[in-house]
């Protein structure tokens, strides 16, 4: 694809047909409270088994649903034990894969090459008239349009999160998208290319892997698509950006007597995006707790008060707390059974938008052996020099492993067709990544013109 200077706008939050927009000076608002750190001289400790505050906790502990994550929370979600099972079967490492309650997890992008675009991303329980019976649809929506006579219109629309692969080789790594694609013309406009792509983008901004599937056949109808992603694409433990979306091209004629402006419409429907991987040895990556802020801000981390592995192989850890608008800590380091770094930094957390937790607590590992890891946690969260602490025993496991294959898309409705791609192309959308991603949110998004 032809390199173009693009018109790019940060990625931000699916919100639930929210009746507000974002405006730039609130996200510098929110930049600037980001780059603020707060010096930490009081700490407070909650009572782990107390049933009663005088008010609740402005920060509480949630379960993140993962798989192969088993959370219990105490009465007032002030302390949590976690268990993690390690294995090497197929394991997705995307979070709400599925979009079933909400877009946690997920943001929105979007890239205007040429002509004009409005844009927008939208979350439903369901579109009964695409998919009876599937629960969790995200819609990305792109008008494309020119202001003179004869116009090139390009733009891409996207969805996207942070992926970590797990500690350790991995065998296989595989993206399974279930989506339904349907665009119109009105007045002289024409489509020549629509294309669902999918990428995965190192943190440097680099684009290790990439892949496309022409929809113009496929539309109106279901389908799946089965990326295939070599596994020399990347490196183990390390975070990628994965970003999944729609591209579109056509040209739109506008005539000099009438007001009305041409353009195309498209509808980009998504009902799973899952990634998978199978490691060689066993292991487990993904969020082992959520953080919920019910008022004010906070810098929150986590840091390790004790360390203890049974059994004679090598265990690795890695631990970072990440928050709704895609920043990240410095992680928590255990190589070889050695603790070597025992503390995260600490990132904002706020009150997140419906369907959003405010962060998470997002573990990478591998066990070498049938070793057991018990780790004590403190998450601590601050703000104007006071520091509470919650407890989080954490236990890491190494079970047999059941599952042999990735499990595809389960929805209830037919899907039309199955096709499976395993390329190396170039970028499609090139993601400039300056700095820590924002947040997507579900319900409405917010649109833009290029």
């Amino acid at each position: 694809m032809n390199k173009r200077v693009t018109k790019r706008k940060f990625l931000v939050p699916l919100h639930r047909l929210l009746p507000y927009v974002i405006s730039s000076s609130l996200i510098a608002a929110l930049l600037l409270i980001m780059s603020t750190t707060v010096d930490s001289a009081t700490f407070v400790i909650y009572d782990a088994h107390s049933t009663a505050y005088p008010q609740p906790p402005p920060l509480v502990l949630l379960d993140p649903q993962s798989p192969n994550v088993n959370v219990v929370l105490g009465p007032n979600n002030t302390w949590a034990n976690v268990t993690v099972k390690a294995t090497t079967a197929y394991t997705e490492i995307t979070k709400n894969g599925g979009f079933d309650t909400s877009p946690n997890g997920w943001l929105y992008g979007y890239a205007v090459y040429s002509g004009n675009s409005v844009i927008a991303a939208y979350w439903n329980q369901t579109y009964s008239y695409l998919a009876p019976g599937a629960t969790g649809v995200v819609l990305l929506y792109m008008r494309l349009y020119g202001t003179g006579f004869f116009n090139r219109v390009n733009s891409s629309v996207y969805l996207v999160q942070n992926v970590t692969m797990p500690n350790t080789p991995l065998g296989s790594i595989e993206l399974n998208v279930t989506y339904f694609s349907n665009y119109t013309t009105a007045s002289i406009a024409s489509l020549t290319s629509y294309s669902v792509f999918a990428e995965l983008i190192a943190s440097n901004g680099s684009v290790v892997w990439g892949g496309s599937i022409t929809v113009t056949t496929t539309l109106n109808s279901w389908n799946n698509a089965t990326f295939t992603i070599p596994t020399t694409s990347v490196v183990p433990g390390e975070t990628y950006t994965l970003l999944v979306g729609a591209n579109a091209y056509g040209v739109t004629i506008n005539l000099p007597w009438s007001s009305y402006i041409s353009n195309i419409t498209v509808l980009q429907f998504f009902d799973s995006i899952r990634l998978y991987v199978k490691p060689l040895y066993p292991a487990f990556s993904g969020a082992i707790l959520a953080i919920n802020v019910t008022s004010g801000t906070y810098d929150v981390g986590v840091s390790v008060e004790s360390l203890n592995v049974v059994g004679a192989g090598s265990s690795n850890v890695t631990l970072y707390v990440a928050n709704l608008s895609g920043g990240v800590s410095s992680p928590i380091n255990v190589t070889s059974n050695t603790l070597v770094s025992g503390s995260t930094s600490s990132v904002i957390m706020t009150v997140p938008p419906p369907g959003y937790s405010s962060g998470l607590v997002h573990l990478s590992t591998a066990i070498y052996s049938t070793n057991i890891v018990n780790i004590l946690l403190k998450l601590r969260y601050s703000v104007g020099g006071v520091t509470v602490t919650y407890p989080v025993n954490l236990t890491i496991i190494d079970p047999p492993a059941k599952q042999a294959s990735p499990p595809h898309s389960a929805r209830s409705h037919q899907h039309g067709t199955t096709e499976h791609v395993n390329r190396d192309e170039g970028l499609i959308v090139r993601l400039l990544l300056s700095g820590k991603m924002q947040k997507l949110g579900l319900i409405r998004l917010q649109r833009w013109r290029g």
